[in-house]
């Protein structure tokens, strides 16, 4: 029982990312790859309160595309960057959520 919850929960969670998954991996394996991943290493809490740590979803491998047409504002007040861009997400046709998180890497100026 407490592997079918775990299966359970794991693959209704992993539903929500399966095409960001499959653009991100590029592998016909790779929503199969994650899962297992995930059954291993992102299930907690005890049976049958189970949670996903999001955290650990491995959405893509290798590089990934930029983001384009970016904006960034400096606010003379402070010391801040304002940064804008099209949050679209390409393979799902749908905006970003507020709450995403920005790694900013490689900067050029």
């Amino acid at each position: 029982m407490e592997q079918r919850a775990k299966f359970a929960l794991v693959n209704s969670e992993l539903a929500k990312f399966r095409e960001v998954i499959k653009q991100g991996h590029k592998d016909k394996y790779a929503i199969r790859t994650v899962s297992g991943f995930m059954l291993r290493n992102g299930v907690q809490g005890v049976y049958p309160d189970f949670t996903i740590d999001y955290s650990k979803i491995n959405v893509a491998s290798g590089p990934l595309p930029g983001v384009s047409d970016v904006i960034a504002t400096p606010d003379l007040a402070t010391t801040l960057v304002n940064l804008s861009w099209d949050t679209t997400i390409g393979v799902l046709g749908v905006a970003g959520s507020e709450t995403d998180i920005l790694n900013i890497d490689n900067i050029k100026s």
